[in-house]
């Protein structure tokens, strides 16, 4: 509550409350301490190397979402150097049963003061299975860079399909998924759930684009009265990336030097683009 004030001595003040709790060593601060570190919110002095370091530690305690943060520095070096073993290494403890994706309940008095939701439309999603997926499809891509497609495949699934109807699905992962069921790459080709993939992908980005509409807004970055804008264009950028996305899938689909060509196919997939806007 201290860090989202106005006030400047009481910022200053939740600065010095979690830094003094990450230095007893209390999982949740130190990935928190971590993100801020990383980005240089908040008065922080920006240290990459720092925030990695934290994320590890807190990782090590068996804090399951720094686990997922750590996987993702090793994967990226960010922070640290890059090193996708490593990185897998996180993100599969991450995934297995029995992760600790527990987190603290704030005092009930806080809980009664945070801001209610004031975006039409916003949805609620579950914090340990959006980190999940975010780990399932970083493990997808490492899966993919060493050519192993099935196991990459199952990732990406997993990924875009967790939680109740996948609502707490990664965008990103259904998008690589129904690439995999039209290009049939580490699995049985398949237009049926492609489309069906592809679809949901599009759900997924209006539900990334209302959660970041909602933040914006408590954050007052965006006026109440402009978010009716921001939701079209988030919905326009969800539909602009699944047409071009079947476009893309029917180019491989001509391209006669590609394991995938099969004009018959991508003479579908071109008409579905063209439906959809692909000039």
């Amino acid at each position: 509550r201290l860090l989202e004030s106005t006030k400047v001595d009481e910022i200053a003040q939740g600065r010095a409350d979690l830094q003094a709790s990450a230095d007893l060593e209390f999982s949740h601060a130190q990935l928190e301490l971590g993100r801020y570190l990383l980005t240089g919110a908040r008065g922080f002095k920006k240290d990459m190397r720092k925030g990695a370091n934290l994320f590890v530690l807190a990782a090590e305690r068996g804090n399951a979402y720094a686990m997922v943060a750590a996987g993702q520095c090793f994967y990226s070096g960010t922070g640290v150097r890059k090193d996708e073993a490593k990185a897998a290494r996180w993100l599969e403890a991450a995934v297995a049963d029995g992760a600790d994706f527990s987190r603290p309940e704030p005092p009930a008095e806080e809980i009664a003061a945070a801001p209610k939701p004031t975006v039409a439309g916003a949805l609620w999603t579950d914090p340990a299975l959006t980190a999940k997926a975010n780990a399932n499809y970083l493990l997808g891509l490492i899966e993919s860079s060493k050519k192993n497609l099935a196991a990459a495949h199952q990732h990406f699934v997993a990924a875009a399909t967790i939680g109740q109807d996948g609502r707490d699905g990664n965008y990103d992962a259904a998008r690589q998924a129904a690439l995999d069921f039209a290009l049939g790459q580490g699995t049985e080709r398949d237009t049926t759930k492609a489309k069906e993939m592809l679809e949901h992908s599009r759900t997924l980005s209006k539900r990334l684009g209302i959660s970041a509409i909602q933040s914006w807004v408590q954050s007052k970055w965006l006026d109440e009265f402009a978010t009716a804008d921001a939701e079209e264009l988030f919905s326009n950028v969800g539909e602009l990336m699944v047409s071009q996305t079947q476009f893309a899938i029917a180019e491989r689909m001509t391209d006669k030097k590609s394991k995938d060509y099969n004009p018959r196919e991508a003479a579908f997939w071109y008409e579905v683009a063209a439906e959809n806007g692909q000039a």
